[in-house]
Order: C-alpha cells, then structure tokens, then sequence
C-alpha cells in the first residue's frame, strides 16, 4: 500500500504525486521511501514531538524517553537531560559503557558489582573507584578516605606504593631524583612502623642488615664494614622508618650496591662477647676482631655506637641498639680493664682510675682510690680502701674508711638536731621548792643542745637551789639511731664545764653527761661533743 500526495495543483499544469507513506507485505512502514528495512524506516526527513516520546517493549516500561527536552533510558520522567536507570532486577553490569573504535572504553559500573574488564572503570556505591587495566587505581569510601591502588583505605590518604614529591615548576621526575624538588608539610607528626632515620650510602661490596658500618677509604662516599682503626658510620638499617636518599640519584646511580644507614633511633645490630658479657644500657663500639660487628666498649676506644637495649653473654649475636655516634672520647678518661660490670642488675664501677668531674652514686660504692674536683653526693655507703681526696662537697649517708682520709677543706655535720632533756641530778633540786611561793620560786635547770648526731654543743644550765645529788645531768637521744654504740667525746667549752668532774654513759639511742661531783647551783656548763660510730669488719674493730 502506498499513500501519495499530488504538487502542481495550477489549471493546465502538469500534476505529479510524491510519496507519503509505504507498507509492504512484511507490515514494515516507510516514510518517504517504499522499501521500508524495519517496522518504521523514516527517510530523508525529521520527526517532530511536541508531547513526549517513549519507546519500550510490549508489556514493559519504555526503555527510551523523550520528555521536557531530556532523555531517559529505562526512566520515563528523567530528571536530567540524560538520565539512565537499572531496576534492581536487572543483572546487568554496567549503567552506560562509552567504546572507541580502537577498542578502548569506559564503564560506569552498579554498585557494589565487580565484574569488568575493561581497561577504566567508574565504580559507585559504597565508595568510587576508579579502576585502570582491570586494577583498582583510586577509592573514595564514604568515610572519606582516599586509596590509592587499595579498595579499603584505613586513613585519609593511604596509598599501597610510593608517594612522590615533585616540583610542578620544573621537569623533574620521580626517576630523576636529583631534580625532585617537591615538598611534604605535616603540622603534626609523621608515623612510621619502624624505629630509625636511615641515610642511603653506596657500597663496593654487599652489606647486610645489622652490620656496623665506615667510610670507605678507597670509594669517597661509600660505606664498607668497620674495623676496629676504621672512620665509624653506623648501622646498616633493617627497615628504615624514614630513608633519605634515592638510588638513581646521581650520586648512588652507578654504585654496585647501596646500604641505608642508620642516623638515629633504634635498630638490630650484630655483636659479639669479645669485650665480655653485653648488658642493657652498655656503650657499643666497633669490634676488635669481627669486621662489621660491636662489641661491648673499653677503655681507649673515642667512639661508641650507641646504647645496648638487649643483654648478649657469648659468642656472636643481634641486640638491638639506640644508634646515637658519639665521638666526644669521655670513654677514655676510665682507664682499666672493663667500663661497666654487673650481671645481678648491679653496677659496679672497676677502672683503675677515673678522673670526674662530678660523681653521683645511688647504691654501694666501693673505691680504692677517689679524687672529685668538684661535688660528690652518695646515697648509697661509701667505702674506700685507698686514699680518699675531696676538693670540692661530699654528701654521703654512710662511708667506710679502712685506711687514711685527707680531707682538704672542713669536715661539716649535716642533719636533723637531736633531742636533749635536764638530768634527774638537776631534777631533784626542784622538790626543795615546792612549798615556796610563786614569787620566790627559784629559776629551774634548763638544757639546751645545738647540733646534729654527730657533733654539736650541750648548754647545762644549773637551777638557783641548791644541787643536792650527783648523776645524770643532761640526757640526749639520737635523731637517728645507730647500729652500734657510739664512741662519744666530750671536750669543755668554758671555765666552769673545765672545773666539773664528768662522764658519759652511752647506748645506740644517745649518750648522758654525769657529774661525779655536785655541780654548782646557778652556773652555765658548755660541752662540745663528737661521736664516733664503730663496727666489726671481717673480725675487725
């Protein structure tokens, strides 16, 4: 069937009709042409909508709209000028996929759907992702977290291979790093899982972790194992928490090998007992006889490594170590034959002679020979089986002599004042008085102490009636009571204490002053005082 409509219409003129519209037997319908190809064919010509448009399958919602200037595919009120829908029935992949002739192209995936190989790839959901080459390259999750070449970022920006810092000004690469010029800014801290600061240094021979490590006089630059007359270094780091240095810098591109060094922090590090048995907190040094190891540090060796964190007792090993180089040579002002001892958690301190500034000791101290130019202060005993010589204060607890002490300067007594109480000779020139009035009441016996324990001065000032007894006439108690009884001496300070006939009687507690003679009624008595503390030593007094 075809329909035909005519042009020409003018009286005389010849008519000719155009084709309108064309069916075959097919049921195909043809605008403008009488082959029609498909159900509709609409041929060198237009189509105009004033009301919508919608295409679809028998029974189902048009899979094309044409609504308000927009497009829907699968959405009949599109909301935007193109505006594509998958129902959640629907098993396909992709919400749209854009190809290119050469075989490239791009998806937007459905959420949550991992299927694709297609060489880029949008995906939505719980995060976007983009992927590149069918691997993820870059996920934003709804925490807003960002991964790079990882699906599940744990912090703000975490990324599964290296970061590069460049310089847009300039054309460095990341390959170039001599040129890499950028810079990374962290107002807080940057954190690390692992415990050093590592310097890169080429090498001509392999080195490994844990090795000790010094400048290589044959290669400028380079590192090689350390011997003990070797220019010290560091350690080769295990896992660097910072590396500086890069190996195609300019520097380390052509080197055999390179070897992070450690700068500071803490690191494995080879040793051996060859200087005896390694406690925590020794200085290491390099070894004496192990290339590339340390050992335990001893007299006359200036640097040290660093701190030993671990205890190793024979053979070779690994402790760990604060790596911290110190070149200050203060080992050397120790000279003999071991620095630090102690293996029951002491410290004992056995050099031949030390010369020191200052000393401060918390626990028993044993010395044979002791010179301090400047202050001393022992919490602990000190004993000395030598000459003992203090320029400057000592402050000691307790200290042992077992020969001669010299003392420069003054020796002065520090400490809390003891107690001190009128003896009962003195006391009982108070019941004479009972019986007398207030106002003819002679003056009492008053003593007074001004000291410490150990030396001082004892007042004794007699009462205005009459002394009718001899004994006790003043009674002191230590502040702190000594293990042994004391040794007390008591010298006159004035002419009448140089007349009166006394003695004292002493215990651990403190000491008496007796009067063998009555001493006389309203008289001021001074005493001087030292005591002296003895006690048995290996069968000794």
């Amino acid at each position: 069937y075809q329909f035909r409509t005519a042009s020409g219409s003018t009286a005389g003129s010849e008519i000719s009709f155009n084709l309108g519209l064309a069916q075959d037997n097919s049921g195909n319908v043809g605008v403008g042409t009488t082959s029609p190809n498909t159900k509709l064919d609409i041929e060198s010509g237009n189509v105009e909508l004033n009301d919508g448009f919608g295409l679809g399958t028998p029974g189902n919602t048009a899979v094309l709209a044409l609504s308000n200037d927009r497009v829907g595919i699968n959405n009949t009120s599109p909301g935007a000028p193109l505006h594509t829908q998958i129902s959640s029935s629907t098993a396909e992949a992709a919400i749209a996929k854009f190809s290119a002739g050469d075989g490239r192209s791009m998806s937007i995936l459905q959420p949550d759907n991992s299927d694709s190989s297609d060489p880029f790839t949008w995906r939505t959901g719980n995060a976007f992702q983009w992927r590149v080459d069918s691997a993820n390259a870059l996920t934003i999750e709804a925490a807003k977290n960002v991964g790079v070449a990882t699906t599940s970022p744990d912090a703000t920006l975490d990324t599964a291979g290296v970061i590069c810092a460049n310089d847009p000004s300039t054309t460095a690469t990341c390959t170039d790093a001599s040129t890499v010029d950028g810079d990374i800014i962290a107002e807080n801290s940057i954190t690390a899982n692992a415990f050093d600061v590592a310097e890169l240094y080429g090498a001509s021979q392999p080195v490994e972790a844990a090795t000790v490590v010094a400048a290589d006089p044959a290669t400028g630059g380079y590192v090689t194992k350390a011997t003990s007359d070797s220019s010290l270094l560091g350690v080769v780091s295990t896992k660097p928490g910072m590396k500086l240095g890069w190996e195609t810098n300019p520097a380390l591109r052509d080197a055999p090998y390179t070897a992070p060094v450690t700068l500071s922090g803490r690191v494995p590090v080879k040793v051996t007992a060859e200087n005896g048995p390694i406690q925590v907190g020794d200085p290491l040094t390099v070894s004496d006889s192990e290339p590339g190891y340390a050992a335990k540090a001893t007299a006359g060796q200036t640097t040290t490594i660093g701190i030993a964190l671990d205890s190793h007792q024979n053979g070779k090993g690994k402790v760990r170590v604060f790596v911290n180089l110190d070149r200050s040579g203060r080992l050397p002002n120790i000279a003999g034959d071991d620095y630090l001892q102690g293996g029951d958690g002491s410290t004992t301190l056995t050099a031949g002679a030390a010369n020191l500034a200052s000393l401060n000791v918390s626990g028993e101290t044993e010395l044979s020979n002791l010179t301090v130019t400047d202050s001393t202060r022992l919490e602990g005993p000190l004993t000395v089986n030598g000459e003992a010589e203090f320029n400057g204060k000592l402050t000691v607890q307790k200290v042992r002599v077992e020969v001669d002490i010299t003392v420069g300067g003054r020796l002065v007594s520090e400490g809390d004042k003891p107690d001190i109480a009128v003896g009962q000779a003195l006391e009982q020139d108070q019941e004479e008085i009972q019986d007398t009035g207030e106002e003819n009441r002679p003056r009492p016996a008053e003593a007074e102490i001004k000291g410490t324990d150990t030396a001082g001065t004892i007042t004794i000032q007699t009462g205005e009636a009459d002394v009718i007894e001899t004994g006790a006439v003043a009674e002191v108690t230590f502040h702190s009571k000594t293990e042994q009884t004391p040794r007390v001496s008591l010298t006159p300070a004035n002419e009448p204490a140089a007349r009166a006939s006394v003695y004292v009687e002493k215990t651990a507690d403190g000491f008496t002053v007796m009067s063998a003679e009555a001493l006389t009624t309203d008289t001021q008595y001074k005493f001087d005082y030292l005591t002296i503390s003895s006690q048995a030593v290996d069968g000794r007094q």
